[in-house]
Formats: C-alpha cells, structure tokens, sequence
C-alpha cells in the first residue's frame, strides 16, 4: 500500500508539472500572438495610406480616359462608317467571287462525277463480260459433269440390276437346295425311327430267347427232357440281323452327317453371298449418297449462277438508268454553262468598270481582281492582266511571282489533260506518264511553298481594307485548287495500276483462250439466250433424279427386309447349334476348364497361405519389441529389455526371411507354369468368362511377397531403431 501512495503520489507530481509546463508554453504563446497583432494593425494603417493615394489616383486616371474615349468615339464613328462603305463594296466583290468559286466547283465536281460514272460503266462491263465468260464455262464443265454422272448412274443401276437378278437366282436355288435337304432330313429321320423301333423289337425277341436259352440250360442242369426248339439258328438269325441293321444304322448317320455338311457348306455360301450382296449395296448406296449430293451441289451452283446473272442484268439496268440521269446532267450543265457565260461577260464589263479608280492601288486588291479575272475566262485574263500591272506599279515583284505560279499552273493543267484524255481512251501509260506525273507533284509541292511565301510577306502600302484577310482568301483558294489538283494525280495514278492490272489479267485470259482454242469457240458460240434452255435441262434431270430416288428407296427397303430375314435364320440356326450335341460338348469342356481354373486358384490360394503362415512366424516377437519400446518412451520402466525378446541376431532373421522369399517365389513359378502347361496344350478356352489366374494377379502376388519382405527386414533391424529412439 506505501508502495501504491507513493507511485500515486508521483504521477500527480509529475502531472502537475506537465501542467505548468503547458500554462508556460501558453502564455509565451499569447505574448506572441499580441505582437503579431500589433505589427499587423500597424500594417493596416499603412496600407490605408496606399489606398487613398491609389484611389486619388485612379480618379484622376478616369478623367483622363473619360477624355481620350470622348476623342475614340468620334475617330471609330468615322472609322465605323468609312469600314461600312467598303464592307459594303469588299462583300459584294466577295459574294461575287464565292459564286463564281462554287459555280466552278460544281462543274468540276460535275465533270469529275461523269468521269467516274463512264469509268466504272467502262469497268462494269468488262466486269460483267469477264464473269459471263467465266459463268459460260463453268455451265459447260458442270453439263459435262452432269453426263459423266448420269453415265456412271447408269452403269451402277445396270450393275444392280444384274446384281440382284444373281442374288435372286441364288436364292432360288438355295431355297430349292435348303427344301430337298430338309425333305431328306424327314425321310432320314423316319427311316431312323423305324429302324429304332426294329431294333428295340429285335432286342425284346433276343431277351426273351435269352431267358428261353437260359431256362433251357437251368432244365438241362436239372435233369428235365429239353424241348426241341431251333433256339440257336434263331440266335444267329437275330444276331445276323442286329449287326445289319446296326451297320444300316450307321450308314444312315453317316449320310445324315454328310447331308449336314452338305448344308452348312451352302449356309457358308450363303453367308458369303449375302456378305457380297451387302458389300455391293454398301457401295452403291454410298455411289448414290455421292451422286446426290454432287447433283444439290450443282444445284445449288446453278441457282448461285442464276442469282449472279439476275444481280448482273439489274445492275446493268441500273447503269444504264444512271447514265441517262447522267446524260440529263450534261445537258442541265451545259445549259448552266451558256447562263454563267453570259453573267461572267456583264460582270467583266463591271470589273473593268470599277478597276478605273485609285482605290485599287493596294497589294491585296490587285491579287484578288487578277484572280477573279483569271477565274472568269482564260481570253480575259491575258487582256485584264497587262491593264492590272500598269494600274499597280508598286506590287511589280509579287505580280511576277503570281505570273509564275499562273504559267506553272497552265503547264501541270496541260499535262493532267493529256493524261485524262490518255485515261478516258483506255490507253496504256508508259513511263513517260510517270515522270509526267512526279513532275506534277513536284510543281505543285513548289506552288504551295511559294504561295506559302507570299502569304507571310507584309504589304508595302497602308490599306483601309485588311490586307491579311484577302491574302488569307487567296491562299486558301490556291490550296483548295492544289488540293484538287493532286487529288486529280492520286486518282490518275489508281487508274493507272488499274489499267495495269487489267492489262495483265486480259493477257493471263489470252494465253488461257490460246491453249484451249476449242473451248473458246465453244464458248462464242454459247449465247446468253440459253438460260430457259438451261432451267428446261435442269427441270428433266430433277425428273430423272427423284424417279431414281424412289426405285433406289424400294430396292434398299427390299433389301432390308431380306437382311431382317437372314437375321432371322441365323438366330434360328444359332439355337439349333445350342440345342445340338456340339453345343453340350461345348459346355461339358467350358464347365470343365472352369472346374480346373477354381482348382489351380484354390492350390495357389493355399500355398500363399502356407507362405504367410511362415513369413510371419516372427510377429509375437515382433509385437513385444514394440510394446516394450512404446513402454519406454511412455516412462514405464516395465518389460523394456530388447535382448531379452529378440534373442536371434539379426543375420539370422535376415537370412531366414530371404529362405522363406525364395521357397515362396519358387513355389509360385511352379504353379505359373503348371497353369501355362495346362492352358497351352489343351484346347479349351478356358479364360472365355473372365475367372481365372492371369500372369498379371501372380505378379501382383510377387509384388505383395517382396513388401512384405521389406516390412519384416525392417523389423529385423529393430536393435539399431532402439539407438535411434
């Protein structure tokens, strides 16, 4: 307790200085956070110092911006309606040139379209000539196809015919043969039983002469006067007649064993034919599973062929709607054509009009009027342009730059003609078109460079209209001119590996046409009119094929009924085999063979146990040890002395169970081989229902004689796992 009070006591001590500790940290905390007060309202006064002055300031500041804005207004007002007058002006010249830009877009869209619709027409119809051709010889191999097989259809219905007319004259006969045999059976079998019934009467007559004879000797014995009786012929007589009926009996059997050879031959025979039979129906059916499904094969071919020619005949109805609405296109086109030609003439005389004035004096504004110029017609440009140079002398240096461009332009125009007058005619490209066409895209990476340049150049003069908006506009048309331009080359260049490639597919189908010349006059000769010849041709052979279906199904239903009855017969013959005398002799040898297994089992079951018995004569002793080592470890000092239970050494018990191993491996090899001796020079199956000794279940035996072995060589080592423990 003075223990507790004391450790009590000095917590509280110790608590109580925390405290004070803590109050001291506080309040040097709070004198702190008073100076910072201090400096901060210090800082405040200061800081309301500076916003006074910043707010005198900032009024005299507005003054000074409410007087320059007054002055602003008035300069933007002025501004605002000068911008407004030339707005005006820069967005009808704008709206002018957009229309003129998307008129001309429209034609060359307009065009492009109506070269590629003649392309592909072009390419369509090669298309469509290519797979008719193609069709057309494929219809022929499949007609020729279509004759091989109804020939060999033919030959397989002319081989089951004759097929079946032999196997119905064999069975004929063997029905013919099977009735005689049978009727000789019976009449065997009656001469049998009243030979039978001959001898029990001849055999009733010798017991009764017997006992005559007999008494007659007995009376003799006796002394009685012998009756005269022709006992002794007689005897010979019924002997004589005994032994001949005996040897009529068996001729008798040995005729019945002929006529059941005799028959059980012609049963093989046919067993054999009906085997062939099936074989040979085997194989037609399979010939004729064949033939069927070749036939929906080509079908179905057919009907793919007759879809591909219906789909072909729409798309060329379709080509052809297309190229009329085409057509109505062009002629809309040139109507339009004729219109715009006749606004670009009033609007020419217009530019010309306004280009009269000063105004036009700037960078920008000459561009653009030389380009709307341009634009307009080609004859015009060359006449405006000269007018446009005298008028803008201080631009000299960028209108002869735009000159280049012009020129540059002119010539890669000139050669793309050349190329799509090339393409359109379906003629061959060469290399020259080649280089024609990297020198195109040569020309046109420079123009974009230098159109590039001249974008990023500063006007000389000052403008009121922004030069960068209309060098902007410029450009971008110059681009989108480029772009099509080389969107123009790329569709060249695919033309061109199309052309190529349909070059070499045409000469691949040249030198095919030449080596197989007859088939391709064959083939001219074939008109694209035979198509309800060829469904008419279909329709018959469809006919022809399900008349054979149904004689092919009455033939296979016949010869199932013949294969149930064949079934038949020789499930009555296989009990007739059970019932006969074979059959019991059979079973007499299979109980036989049985009765043997069991014995050599029983034998080997008890030398394993005679083994066992022996091998494990030692487990008392075995049994002790460890008990009395158990008793050890547990701490009882009771019946712990290993000596005295293992007397023996340990070699001895070693070389006692090898013995005993070796007596019992050789016991089973004796019994192994007695088995094989037994097996191989009988001829009894006698392993037919699975009991038996195997070789595998001795193994088995060995396998468990040696574990054992091991177990007790173990425990034979019993001294040295005493050490251990």
């Amino acid at each position: 307790v003075f223990l507790l009070l004391n450790f009590i006591i000095l917590y509280i001590f110790y608590n109580m200085q925390q405290k004070q500790s803590q109050m001291l940290e506080m309040q040097v905390e709070l004198s702190s956070v008073k100076d910072r007060a201090a400096e901060l309202q210090e800082q405040l006064s200061s800081e309301k110092m500076v916003v006074a002055e910043l707010k005198s300031e900032l009024a005299q500041t507005k003054l000074e911006l409410e007087t320059t804005l007054k002055a602003q207004h008035k300069h933007l007002k002025e501004l605002e309606a000068f911008r407004l007058e030339v707005k005006d002006k820069t967005d009808e010249v704008h709206l002018l040139n957009d229309t003129l830009a998307s008129e001309q877009k429209k034609s060359r869209e307009l065009q492009w379209a109506l070269e590629k619709e003649k392309a592909k027409l072009g390419r369509n119809e090669e298309r469509d000539k290519e797979e008719l051709e193609d069709l057309k010889f494929s219809l022929e191999g499949q007609k020729q196809r279509n004759i091989q097989l109804n020939l060999l259809l033919e030959q397989q219905k002319q081989l089951l015919n004759e097929s079946q007319e032999k196997i119905e004259s064999q069975r004929v006969l063997h029905d013919a043969q099977l009735s005689e045999e049978r009727g000789r059976n019976l009449e065997l079998q009656v001469l049998l039983e009243s030979e039978k019934v001959r001898i029990r009467e001849m055999s009733s007559t010798l017991d009764r002469e017997r006992e005559l004879h007999a008494h007659l000797q007995s009376s003799d014995d006796s002394g009685q006067p012998r009756p005269s009786l022709p006992s002794e012929d007689l005897l010979k007589e019924l002997q004589k007649q005994l032994e001949e009926k005996h040897s009529r009996i068996v001729e008798l059997l040995n005729e019945t064993e002929k006529y059941k050879l005799d028959s059980l031959q012609t049963r093989q025979q046919m067993e054999k034919d009906r085997q062939v039979h099936r074989k040979t129906l085997q194989t037609e059916q399979e010939a004729n599973t064949e033939g069927q499904k070749k036939m929906h094969e080509l079908q179905s071919k057919v009907e793919d062929l007759q879809r591909q020619l219906e789909e072909k005949r729409q798309q060329v109805y379709k080509l052809d709607l297309e190229g009329k609405r085409l057509q109505g296109i062009m002629q809309e086109f040139q109507k339009q054509e004729l219109e715009r030609e006749e606004k670009r003439e009033s609007r020419r005389i217009l530019y010309q009009n306004l280009n009269e004035p000063t105004t036009w004096s700037l960078t920008s504004d000459r561009t653009r009027n030389w380009v709307l110029q341009q634009k307009i017609e080609g004859e015009t440009k060359e006449s405006s342009y000269p007018k446009l140079i005298e008028m803008n002398e201080g631009g000299a240096g960028c209108n002869h730059e735009l000159e280049i461009i012009r020129q540059k332009l002119q010539r890669v125009a000139s050669k793309l003609q050349h190329l799509a007058q090339k393409a359109s005619n379906r003629l061959q490209f060469e290399t020259a078109d080649d280089e024609d066409f990297i020198w195109v895209q040569e020309n046109v990476d420079g123009i974009i460079l230098q159109l590039q340049k001249l974008t990023g150049q500063p006007g000389e003069e000052p403008s009121l209209v922004s030069p960068g908006t209309s060098c902007g506009s410029l450009t971008e048309r110059l681009l989108r001119q480029n772009a099509e331009l080389t969107g123009h080359i790329s569709q060249l260049t695919e033309e061109k590996n199309d052309l190529r490639n349909t070059v070499m597919k045409l000469e691949e189908q040249i030198r095919w046409y030449r080596q197989t010349g007859a088939g391709r006059d064959y083939s001219s000769r074939f008109s694209f009119s035979g198509g309800a010849n060829i469904e008419a041709i279909i329709a018959s052979e469809k006919e022809v094929w399900n008349r054979e279906k149904l004689t092919l199904q009455k033939s296979l239903k016949r010869a199932e009924a013949e294969v149930y009855k064949l079934k038949a017969e020789l499930r009555n013959e296989a009990l007739l085999q059970n019932l006969s005398p074979d059959s019991e002799h059979a079973a007499i040898k299979r109980i036989y063979g049985k009765y043997l297994r069991a014995e050599s089992f029983r034998k080997a079951l008890i030398y394993q146990k005679k083994y066992l018995l022996l091998l494990l004569g030692g487990f008392q002793e075995c049994e002790d040890a460890t008990l009395a080592l158990l008793a050890r470890m547990g701490g009882q000092p009771a019946f712990t002395d290993l000596e005295m239970i293992t007397n023996r050494p340990k070699g001895f018990t070693r070389f006692r169970s090898a013995v005993r191993v070796s007596m019992a491996i050789s016991r089973m090899k004796f019994l192994v081989r007695r088995w094989q001796r037994v097996t191989s020079s009988g001829s009894i199956n006698i392993n037919r229902d699975g009991f038996g000794l195997n070789p595998g279940e001795v193994k088995i035996g060995f396998l468990v004689f040696i574990i054992l072995f091991i177990l007790l060589y173990k425990l034979g080592s019993i001294q040295s796992f005493r050490h251990t423990a």
